[in-house]
């Protein structure tokens, strides 16, 4: 019995350990994709568990999602080998990687991400695209040329105390393209375009240099530490959101300087000294700033009013203007006709120089002549009290569903601002011609939203409210039109009828309304994504290129009911970090890509939740990218200087979607609108062939909520 009993459990053994998933080594012996079996020995398709060697003379290309656990470019005595990703492939490496032999390389067009470091080898990495490393050991060791193309993206955000080891490069000098620190890295001693550093203490070493933007995202009270190792071009950009610099940086030329963070900042080194190194101040930081030394803006001076703060205190130091008349613009809420406003001010404060353009903007903007005075030494922004009040205008009805202008009249010369009463932001401006006539450009109305303008001429007040117009409910994509049709020897008006569904409106010759996959020879505006009916919409995730319904995007995506003001229901994204994900491949819809060809806007709504329901009071949340891949044009990142938002756009920088959390803070939403016809030429993809592509990246930090909203993406033309 105690024999057969052994037995019985040495085969229970056996059977299980015949289950267990086997790691395999595939080599690829031949040019070809990492789909392809045929590419390996043994044929094969390498999973997760697996480790790939891609042989000397051969090009593996990944150009879809793959996992594998070790990445090996390269054999020893051979050359030539070469990892390419693709701007829509996505390899993750949760293990190592390395090199061998003479001239391996990795060239990422698309997404790399590594969980375990490299091996100490020699090769060269190429990026294009977005790479993450995130593990314990070093990203780059022995030597490896790392290169950054235009636009590309760099991240270190896990721990890893030295991210280049050897005698690995950096070369970060590409247009638009971004190197982010993160966990107290050591910070590469070379000269990048964008800078980005958060976590805690990163060192900066000696020789680097920034030209574009460097974004300061510490933990509070952090410092980067040898910033004097730093050196700023002409024109480079400081964005201070928390933390500090530690010591003085070289400044090269005139800078630029924002601050925007939701705690209370004393400015630092960061902020020149000398009469000529500050181009523009701008404050956007909604607990306050406080000048720790002379200062004197060359450039402009931006400042955001949040009702009870001024934005910056001088103390005993000097707030100089330079002899040149320096522009001001202040934003704000709280701001109002009739009003003035101490935007620095502490006793013992010196202002002096000239000042140039007053604007302001916010509520009940524009206003009639606002004019800034540094007397007693304060800067005072005075709104004059408006003679008159501009009458209400009108708004021309219908608004059908899915509408991008809307039309009215006012008076000659009014300056119109539109308002989506159900979500409480404006949607459009416009001007009023000669006749009184005024349409302006809005993205795609919601059916059941409520309508409004105002009017405002120069001298007066801003009119009261038009009459609401409702937006016309087209929640089913089906309306009704009564056909009536002459019987044979009858009278016409004896005639009968037939009930025809699915007819679209038509405005100033666009169609609208009918909703759904526009068409090859008309710029009907087109929904690829409302979210309202539980289904995808045919949107994927970009890590998995999987649908967002799929049960491996489970906790990722789902719907929200009743989060976002005027929408019944929410595309929900949890996803904290920065991360390429939210997609959509138009070759895949039907209609997709003849829609984007003969529309050249695309705009959505962009929200998040209040503070007290998240439970937060800190960080922040942003559009980090829009990136468009179609044929002939490549995988690129859309300039924020064509994005143009309304809403809760307080905190944006540039253009670019930014919502900021503090204790109190509300629910925020704000309609984002890019202007994609600078790029139409260079797209070979027609109605039917080649491919379209739209990826979101977001990026969530701080403390700030790990979810956000996405509502109501539409292609329309301007």
């Amino acid at each position: 019995m105690k024999k057969i009993l052994m037995l019985l459990a040495a085969t229970m053994v056996l059977s299980g350990a015949a289950t267990q998933v086997q790691a395999t080594t595939y080599t690829a012996v031949s040019t070809g994709d990492f789909s392809s079996p045929s590419t390996f020995s043994p044929s094969g398709t390498p999973g997760s568990a697996d480790t790939v060697v891609v042989s000397n003379g051969v090009t593996l290309t990944v150009s879809d999602t793959r996992t594998i656990t070790v990445l090996t470019v390269g054999k020893s005595g051979g050359s030539g080998a070469t990892l390419t990703i693709s701007s829509a492939g996505s390899l993750t490496v949760t293990g190592t990687y390395g090199f061998a032999g003479t001239s391996p390389a990795i060239n990422n067009n698309g997404t790399f991400s590594c969980g375990g470091g490299a091996l100490f080898s020699t090769g060269a990495f190429n990026n294009n695209g977005t790479a993450t490393f995130s593990g314990n050991p070093q990203a780059f060791n022995g030597t490896i040329a790392v290169t950054q193309g235009a636009n590309a993206t760099l991240n270190f955000p896990g721990p890893d105390s030295t991210p280049f080891g050897g005698s690995s490069t950096l070369s970060a000098t590409a247009s638009g393209n971004t190197v982010s620190y993160g966990g107290g890295n050591n910070m590469f001693g070379t000269t990048y375009y964008n800078l980005s550093v958060s976590g805690t203490s990163p060192s900066v070493h000696a020789g680097t240099t920034v030209n574009g933007t460097l974004t300061i995202a510490l933990s509070s009270g952090q410092q980067v530490n040898s910033a004097a190792n730093i050196t700023f071009g002409s024109g480079a950009n400081i964005v201070r959101t928390l933390g500090a610099l530690s010591g003085t940086p070289t400044f090269g030329g005139p800078i630029n300087v924002t601050y925007n963070g939701t705690a209370a900042m004393t400015t630092g080194s960061e902020l020149p000294t000398g009469s000529s190194a500050l181009h523009n101040l701008t404050i956007t930081s909604t607990a306050g700033v406080t000048l720790n030394a002379n200062a004197t803006v060359n450039g402009a001076f931006s400042a955001t009013y949040n009702g009870s703060k001024v934005p910056l205190a001088a103390g005993s130091k000097t707030l100089a203007f330079s002899s040149s008349p320096v522009n001001i613009t202040v934003s704000g809420s709280a701001l109002a006709s009739g009003n003035a406003y101490t935007m620095v001010s502490s006793s013992g404060t010196t202002i002096s120089g000239s000042l140039g353009t007053v604007t302001v903007t916010g509520a009940g903007a524009p206003y009639t002549s606002p004019t800034a005075s540094t007397s007693t030494g304060q800067l005072i922004l005075t709104i004059p009290t408006c003679t008159s009040t501009t009458a209400a205008p009108s708004i021309t009805a219908p608004i059908p569903a899915g509408a991008t202008s809307i039309s009215g009249t006012s008076v000659n010369g009014a300056s119109i601002g539109v308002f989506d009463l159900t979500s409480s932001i404006q949607i459009g401006t416009a001007t009023a011609d000669g006749s009184g006539a005024w349409t302006a450009a809005v993205a795609a109305a919601t059916g059941g939203d409520s309508i409004a303008a105002t009017a405002q001429t120069a001298g007066s007040c801003t009119s009261p409210a038009s009459t609401a117009v409702t937006v016309e409910s087209n929640t089913s994509n089906t309306n009704e039109a009564l056909i009536f049709l002459p019987v044979a020897n009858t009278n016409i008006n004896a005639g009968t009828y037939l009930t025809i569904t699915n007819v679209a409106y038509v405005t100033n010759g666009t169609a609208g309304g009918g909703g759904g996959g526009g068409g090859g020879g008309s710029s009907t505006p087109t929904s690829l994504g409302s979210w309202q009916n539980n289904t995808g919409d045919g949107w994927i995730d970009w890590g998995d290129l999987l649908s967002i319904t799929n049960s491996s995007n489970t906790g990722i995506y789902t719907f929200a009911s009743g989060v976002v003001s005027g929408y019944p229901q929410s595309l929900e994204i949890t996803d904290s970090g920065n991360h390429q994900n939210l997609a959509i491949k138009l070759e895949n819809i039907p209609g997709g890509m003849a829609a984007f060809l003969t529309n050249n806007q695309l705009s959505f709504t962009f929200s998040v939740p209040s503070s007290a329901s998240a439970g937060v009071s800190a960080g922040f949340s942003q559009v980090y990218q829009l990136a468009i891949n179609a044929s002939g044009y490549g995988f690129n990142g859309q300039p924020f200087s064509n994005f143009t938002e309304t809403g809760t756009t307080n905190n944006n920088q540039s253009g670019q979607p930014n919502f900021y959390f503090s204790s109190g803070t509300p629910a925020q939403s704000q309609v984002v609108t890019v202007n994609y016809s600078n790029i139409l030429s260079s797209i070979t993809a027609t109605p039917t062939t080649g491919y379209i592509e739209l990826i979101f990246s977001f990026n969530n930090g701080g403390g700030a909520p790990a979810y956000y909203y996405m509502n109501n993406v539409v292609l329309s033309h301007n």
